[in-house]
């Protein structure tokens, strides 16, 4: 083999070999690119179902926070009722002690017989 031929043989293995290494080189990048394109498809997928999620998380906040009130004002009208009712037993129990002492004291005057003491006048007349 010649000289020239030598050379145009070494430069045809080395386009093949080169040719081969970029091809190598080429695949692996397309392949890398390829799964990082996927992996990023995944991440934007994810993300949207967290904005979904977090949307949803929001409703049930603000629908707790709603309860929370409705809940706190059925506790505060529940607290007014029953500072009135008991007003209202304490007003009873007043005007029952007034109506006891009133009575009391027309009994002690007189002016009202004494209902035990009637019962035996009563008797008392029967036989």
């Amino acid at each position: 083999m010649t000289n020239a031929s030598s050379a145009y043989l070494g430069i045809i293995i080395g386009a093949i070999i080169g040719g081969l290494i970029s091809w190598l080189i080429y695949n692996r990048q397309k392949y890398t690119a390829d799964k990082q394109d996927n992996t990023l498809e995944s991440i934007k997928k994810l993300n949207e179902f967290q904005d979904k999620t977090l949307e949803s998380i929001k409703g049930i906040d603000e629908n707790h926070d709603k309860l929370l009130k409705r809940l706190d004002d059925s506790d505060k009208r529940h607290d007014k009722m029953l500072n009135s009712i008991v007003d209202i037993g304490e007003r009873i129990e007043y005007l029952v002690e007034r109506q006891d002492e009133l009575h009391n004291s027309l009994r002690s005057s007189g002016a009202i017989l004494d209902p035990t003491s009637q019962k035996r006048n009563d008797k008392s007349e029967d036989s």
